[in-house]
């Protein structure tokens, strides 16, 4: 392989000398390769996906899409993929696609949806199966066409075409539809699989002693009963809730009927007692809020002397509730209390729930005084694509109200196919290693698919390769559809090029990914930390010995498009759920936090990961803010931008009337006893303007105010500083010194 030193110069902003951690005192603080203030704030309103490089995933941006889909639906590692086999191994780039199949619908973007003209369903290559795209060869006056993924030439079907010729065209021409979207919804015919059941909702409810007594019970039915419009018309609901027991909730057919309760004392080997429980809490909306009122006065009278309760045996009759319906369903678990009695999940219940597109999500009390035995459960949920929040008892009716309005689509069948000169080497993040099809019960608008792909035949230079997603689902109403995602990206015969095309947050996604995928299939053997250091320091190597132009043995060279994925990837090793537990988290709070971050989309990881802090009092120039101590005053109020939520740190030195100023009077109260509240949830009556900016260019946005001077405050707001040490992780320039020193061995061997 020829050398490409001094074809791409060494950025000029970084320290020129890594020394060792023992001299990590005379390192420059601001010298470090940080988050740059000008990209952040004045995020691009505008990117074409043809040239250049990928939009950040945390800006937002209008994608003008031209036959590849838009970075919102699918975000490729690289923008140019080596040429050659070996080219790849040189570049130590990871190879990847992440398909976020149903992400929102931004201003610019367009689903365009076809109705399948011919008989055999959408119009498809005969070879690979790929589906019609824009990206499709027409020859022979649109005759024959030919296939962009395997090249291979087939017969177009005469019903594919439109019956009115276009003026202009010959009369002997056939005109075919024109696509023009990388994103496609295909409408099957009604003789293909067109429709199914709508799916079903099961809301299994603890109304133990625990549950009732802290508020979780109350809050739950509250925001149920306000909410429950929210579901689809076409879903229907039933509602099983648990103690010591389980009690099913019968629902009258007439509008006037009376709710009643059904107890299974037996939960060891529990029944289902009545088949017709599911109801539309559209149609028996009265009785439902009786049946909730019942539901809160059965929960006042629970036993205080137990705190087990039989929450898997719960979820189990839950999913045979909803297998005997043969739909797909969701099954809503709200836990507070301890789930060790009665029936235990099987050994082969996630299997159960796969076969039967069964999706389980979790709502668990962080507030309960006993251990609530979450990891089988929580394991289970991961693996059905399911959502697992640990959520206070005033935090649930924000977080319930936001799950009753998502949009939900099931029985997910996913398959991705590539040019012949590609291969996929894994999809989702390696646990199914080998295949390029997966399933889930149930995606949503955060669900993304990783796969990983290699060049397996010379490609020619600046020659397009192309990726293709399709998604077989069932949205809410019951209706089948087929959404093809299709992305292409062109080649090159320089590493050099391919590093700097690379995108950042896809990067260090994958990586992240990737290495929690290998730890979780044998924990034993591969921890995260070393699995991301193995990557990281071959991706740095490649560069510097390929790429960068010559430097002395202290230097550290760092590709400009890839600059800050160091301090990413520490900040993934500092999340809670990925740094070793200590003693203050409970082992179902990181329990559930590693199950989340598995679920986690690349914005969120780019947020949660990369530390936007910002000054915002006083002064008027918001700039990114260092994420450590040392830079915090105790004088200032700091934005925490966390993507879904905005964290204002206030210092305790503050004035109380700049508080009240900024965001009520029942916050500057909370100062003189911090210790009451010290995280409040609050709405912004002042502040700068490229704050509300910020704030309104979000959906369903929170906003919370944390008070300094308290335990719980400064802890919270310490865990996001990733610059500084947290637990056992070492600071950002420990990190950086680390990587250096491994690097520079592997150059000296």
């Amino acid at each position: 392989m020829t050398s490409l030193a001094g074809r791409y110069p060494a950025p000029s902003s970084y320290p020129k000398e890594l020394p060792t951690e023992s001299r990590v005192e005379k390192v420059e603080h601001d010298s470090l390769p940080r988050l740059n203030s000008d990209f952040y704030l004045a995020a691009p309103t505008f990117a074409v996906d043809e040239e250049g490089k990928t939009p950040s995933a945390s800006s937002n941006y209008v994608c003008e899409s031209s036959g590849s889909a838009c970075p919102h639906f699918a975000r490729l590692s690289t923008k140019s993929v080596p040429a050659w086999p070996s080219l790849q191994f040189t570049c130590s780039v990871p190879l990847g696609c992440v398909f976020q199949p149903f992400a929102e619908v931004h201003t610019g973007d367009a689903v365009q949806i076809v109705h399948s003209a011919c008989s055999e369903g959408p119009f498809r290559c005969s070879h690979c199966q790929g589906f019609v795209n824009p990206f499709f060869g027409w020859e022979e006056a649109g005759m024959k066409a030919r296939c962009n993924l395997c090249s291979k030439l087939r017969d177009v079907p005469f019903d594919y075409f439109s019956p009115v010729t276009p003026v202009g065209l010959r009369e002997d021409a056939r005109y075919k539809p024109e696509l023009s979207s990388g994103l496609i919804d295909f409408v099957p015919p009604s003789n293909i699989i067109y429709s199914s059941e709508a799916p079903v909702m099961v809301f299994v409810i603890d109304c133990s002693y625990l549950s009732a007594s802290s508020g979780f019970l109350s809050s739950a039915l509250s925001t149920l009963r306000a909410h429950i419009h929210a579901l689809p018309l076409e879903t229907e609901i039933a509602i099983i809730l648990f103690n010591e027991a389980l009690h099913f909730l019968k629902f009258e057919l007439s509008r006037n009927g009376t709710p009643s309760l059904i107890t299974v004392a037996d939960v060891d080997d529990p029944f289902i007692p009545d088949p017709l429980l599911f109801v539309s809490p559209h149609l028996l909306i009265d009785q439902l809020g009786h049946a909730l009122d019942l539901i809160e006065k059965f929960g006042s009278i629970a036993n205080p002397n137990r705190a087990i309760s039989c929450a898997k045996a719960a979820v189990s009759i839950a999913a045979e509730l909803i297998g005997d319906r043969h739909c797909p369903g969701t099954v809503a678990v709200f836990q507070a209390s301890s789930g060790k009695l009665g029936k235990q999940l099987s050994e082969n219940f996630t299997k159960y729930c796969l076969e039967r597109n069964i999706c389980i999500d979790l709502f668990a009390c962080a507030e309960s005084v006993v251990g609530l035995g979450l990891e089988p459960l929580s394991s289970t949920i991961s693996e059905l694509n399911g959502e697992q929040h640990m959520v206070t008892t005033f935090e649930l009716g924000v977080v319930l109200t936001s799950w009753l309005y998502k949009p939900r689509y099931s029985n997910c069948v996913l398959r991705v196919r590539c040019s012949k000169s590609l291969a996929i080497e894994s999809i989702d993040f390696g646990k199914r290693k080998g295949t390029e099809s997966c399933a889930f019960p149930r995606m949503g608008n955060d669900s993304t698919i990783g796969s990983i792909f290699s060049v397996t035949e010379t490609i020619n230079p600046g020659q397009d390769v192309f990726l293709q997603l399709a998604c077989l689902y069932t949205r809410s109403d019951g209706v089948r559809l087929i959404r093809v995602i299709n992305i292409n990206v062109r080649s090159t015969p320089q590493a050099v090029q391919v590093f700097k095309l690379a995108d950042l947050d896809t990067v260090g996604f994958l990586m992240a990914k990737q290495a929690l995928a290998e730890h979780l299939a044998r924990p034993e053997k591969i921890s995260i930390k070393e699995s991301l250091i193995v990557q990281l320091v071959a991706l740095l190597h490649a560069y510097r010995v390929n790429c960068a132009v010559s430097s002395g043995s202290g230097q550290l060279i760092l590709p400009d498009s890839l600059k800050v994925l160091p301090l990413m990837l520490s900040g993934f090793l500092k999340q809670t759920g990925i740094r070793p537990r200590v003693d203050k988290t409970s082992v179902d709070e990181h329990c559930v936090a590693l199950r989340t971050i598995q679920q986690w989309n690349v914005r969120k990881v780019a947020f949660m990961c990369l530390p936007r802090i910002l000054n915002v009092y006083p002064g008027s120039d918001l700039q990114l803010v260092h994420a450590s101590r040392q830079k915090i005053s105790a004088a200032k109020i700091y934005l925490v931008d966390r993507d879904d939520e905005l964290w204002f740190y206030v210092g305790r030195d503050v004035e109380p009337n700049v508080v009240e100023t900024w965001f009520g009077r029942h916050v500057s109260d909370r100062m003189l006893d911090v210790r009451r509240a010290p995280v409040v949830d609050v709405q912004l009556s002042v502040g700068n303007q490229t704050v509300h900016e910020i704030i309104s260019g979000r959906k369903n946005v929170r906003l919370k105010c944390i008070l300094a001077s308290s335990t719980v405050g400064e802890t919270k707001f310490s865990n996001v500083l990733m610059e500084d040490r947290i637990g056992n992780e070492s600071s950002y320039i420990d990190w950086l010194c680390s990587v250096h020193r491994l690097i520079q061995e592997k150059i000296d061997y």
